[in-house]
């Protein structure tokens, strides 16, 4: 394999630790600068990370999906439910598509060997040529309720607020959109369903960038709500991040509310949610009044319910 195609990175990188709890996804993303048609690349995770096709342990290979190509750099993102606890092992191949020759290269801990395969492919280029693989630490439960399995409340009609568990299971719970508040967290999920990712962090400072993305991140909610999409907004706990847009997109949608309305009423749905430094901002970006003005609109007909779902068998991906 010349030059054509080559590693440019991956998240989270080899020789680093990543910890999760059971039912949490880990999620891969590799970059591959190439001048090559993405449909000639191939990338695969290969971990003995046990997860629902792999009940064993057993070191294999999963293709990952191609996302986008960015400035020469193809990304390709898959996500994996670890339902299993303990210590595991990952690392990256990736190739172009060969004709010419059919070989698989195959890995345990530390041994290699070559296996005559009849699929179409490849001479493997691996990723850690150092030598170190990256660490996933699966992690059970513990006493707060976010790591014990999918979490969500509804805060608006058709608007939910939940943990990544939950995120990650978007689909078994019929959602048509997911509003990612973690900077640092990545999902994938199918395309039918209407994904974004905030740009930063919103939840302590208020600068004028972090009021432009609650704006837009309004102005998205917005949208997703003129189609009646059920969507999720969603952090790793299901509220220190995601909260404030909770109280954000409520004070938005009633501008008969005050900011204490605001919070008290989103409070009888899902308690202790944060919202530091918010207040200023929200009023100085909409302002309370009873008719349309701008971004502004009149309150939507409808009423507030709230439900946590439970973490057993209805709830878990198998």
């Amino acid at each position: 394999m010349a030059q054509e195609v080559e590693l440019a990175y991956i998240e989270p990188g080899l020789g680093r630790q990543t910890e999760i709890f059971k039912s949490e996804p880990l999620t891969v993303t590799v970059g591959i600068k190439t001048s090559y048609p993405v449909h000639l690349i191939r990338v695969q995770l290969w971990t003995n990370l046990k997860h629902k096709t792999n009940y064993d342990g057993e070191w294999h290979g999963i293709d990952l999906e191609f996302l986008k190509k960015e400035q020469g750099t193809a990304i390709f993102r898959s996500s994996y439910l670890s339902l299993h606890p303990g210590t595991f092992e990952y690392t990256v191949r990736y190739s172009t598509r060969n004709l010419s020759s059919t070989h698989q290269r195959s890995k345990s801990n530390a041994n290699f060997s070559l296996t005559n395969s009849q699929e179409e492919a490849i001479e493997w280029k691996w990723a850690d040529a150092s030598g170190k693989n990256g660490i996933v630490r699966v992690a059970e439960p513990n006493e707060q309720s976010w790591t014990q399995g999918p979490q969500l409340t509804e805060v608006y009609p058709l608007l939910f607020i939940g943990n990544l568990c939950a995120a990650s299971q978007a689909q078994e719970f019929g959602f048509d959109a997911v509003l990612n508040m973690e900077c640092d967290i990545d999902i994938v999920l199918p395309q039918t369903i209407h994904y974004k990712k905030a740009a930063r962090n919103i939840n302590s400072n208020w600068g004028r960038e972090e009021e432009e993305e609650l704006k837009e991140i309004i102005g998205w909610l917005d949208q997703r709500a003129g189609q009646n999409a059920k969507t999720l907004i969603f952090c790793r706990e299901g509220s220190n991040k995601c909260g404030p847009i909770a109280v954000a997109y409520n004070f938005y949608v009633h501008p008969e509310w005050t900011f204490a309305q605001t919070c008290e009423n989103v409070g009888k749905l899902k308690e202790n949610l944060p919202h530091a430094n918010i207040q200023s901002c929200l009023e100085k970006n909409f302002p309370r009044i009873s008719k349309s003005n701008g971004l502004l609109h009149t309150k939507r007909v409808g009423s507030l319910t709230s439900f946590n779902h439970a973490p057993n068998a209805a709830t878990q991906v198998k």
